[in-house]
């Protein structure tokens, strides 16, 4: 078989591009991406951590600043609430959501 007979064989067991020219990527050339990939994973990974980090150590900061502050409490009236007053307390908040999702599927249904 002669020299060019062999890259004829070749070209054809062994195509480059597709039926629409469209390159076909090898083996070596997937592991290189891959690689690639996984170096932009690992540095997204690592300026994520520090991100985190980071925050954590401006809480710390923020925390040791105001350690000697007291704790706001809300203020205690005194009033100790019946079950009758938590359940028409809990049946106008309920009455209010269920108005509020009302109103935003009307707008969802309009749009």
């Amino acid at each position: 078989m002669t020299p060019e007979e062999k890259a004829a064989k070749d070209k054809l067991e062994n195509p480059t591009v597709d039926e629409n020219g469209e390159h076909i990527q090898t083996v070596a050339e997937a592991k290189l991406e891959a690689a690639a990939m996984q170096n932009m994973l690992d540095e997204g990974v690592a300026n994520v951590d520090k991100k985190i980090e980071e925050r954590n150590l401006a809480l710390a900061q923020e925390d040791a600043l105001h350690k000697d502050e007291p704790v706001k409490q809300e203020e205690d009236d005194g009033h100790i609430e019946t079950v009758e007053e938590v359940k028409a307390k809990m049946k106008a908040l309920s009455e209010n959501m269920n108005e509020n999702l009302a109103a935003v599927n009307s707008r969802a249904d309009a749009s």
